[in-house]
């Protein structure tokens, strides 16, 4: 069902850019195809990376860690890694699709107001996705995280004027964690736990310090990876 929305979506995205910019968005997000193919494997590839390290780093806090299953449901996997690209690129299309591209071109004064906008979208969202509406706690803690990778991938947008960027970094991240260290919705597949622990609320405050670092590392290496680019309305300036 998720990819008939996906399609949903990307048709309303094009139409409506065509119809408010006279403008394709599908030509922009996807050209030089090269270049932006460039842009979606390096956000991958980063972000694959992080997750790795950072539950590496929780496992070694926690005292858990992690082994290889005995065998591989290769339906599982196969089912686990469409899941992620639908879900990660239904949501890219919704907050940092056509949403943003507007917010970045309407919105009055700096851009980062609109990005800021799309990554509170992105936040409360997740209060809905999580199941945490009543649990103040829980909502403060998913929002602060998500809002602020949200806001990362919204700047990635930014930075590149396309949606590839945001999405390999978006999907390196949910596909390594799902599939490769058994978080989502399809249970173990690749690896296991080895010793599961009850995390602390020491260690708990550890995880969470660790992945704000993870969000302001990628933020650090999304600003460094990619030209600044230089809008129609910068060149009026």
């Amino acid at each position: 069902m998720t990819f008939f929305y996906n399609l949903a979506l990307l048709t309303l995205s094009a139409l409506l850019v065509h119809w408010k910019q006279h403008s394709n968005i599908l030509r922009e997000w996807l050209s030089p195809t090269r270049k932006r193919m460039v842009e979606f494997i390096k956000g991958f590839l980063m972000m694959c990376i992080l997750c790795v390290l950072f539950q590496l780093l929780v496992s070694m806090i926690d005292h858990s860690g992690w082994a290889l299953k005995d065998s591989f449901p290769a339906v599982r996997i196969l089912q686990s890694v469409w899941y992620d690209i639908n879900s990660v690129l239904f949501e890219e299309l919704l907050f940092r699709g056509v949403l943003l591209y507007m917010l970045i071109r309407y919105l009055p004064g700096n851009p980062h107001k609109a990005l800021l906008f799309s990554a509170c979208c992105f936040g409360i969202y997740h209060w809905f996705t999580q199941g945490v509406i009543g649990n103040l706690p829980a909502m403060l803690l998913v929002f602060i995280l998500t809002a602020g990778m949200g806001y990362v991938f919204a700047y990635a947008y930014y930075r590149t004027g396309s949606i590839l960027l945001s999405f390999g970094l978006h999907l390196g991240w949910n596909l390594t964690d799902h599939t490769l260290f058994s978080t989502g919705p399809y249970g173990a597949l690749i690896l296991k736990p080895h010793n599961t622990v009850e995390m602390s609320e020491s260690y708990a405050l550890l995880s969470f310090i660790l992945y704000l670092l993870v969000i302001g590392s990628t933020y650090w290496m999304v600003s460094r990876l990619t030209p600044y680019r230089i809008t129609k309305d910068d060149q009026k300036k």
